[in-house]
């Protein structure tokens, strides 16, 4: 099932998890100087978002 599947480019990759990490040390900085609760809780549901689709490239990193 899952050798069906394209091959991705490690550069690309690389890439998505490096634009990845940039964008949750972003949502970090969101989250501690948020101006507001309103912006400090969403930072947190946006962290999450983004942290779920890093697990998604470290699957297709690893072929687990």
């Amino acid at each position: 099932m899952y050798s069906e599947l394209p091959q991705i480019s490690t550069t690309i990759l690389i890439l998505a998890r490096i634009i990845l990490g940039l964008a949750l040390l972003l949502s970090c900085y969101r989250i501690i100087v948020g101006p507001t609760p309103a912006d400090r809780i969403v930072a947190m549901e946006l962290f999450a978002a983004i942290l779920m689709a890093h697990f998604i490239i470290m699957v297709l990193v690893t072929g687990f």
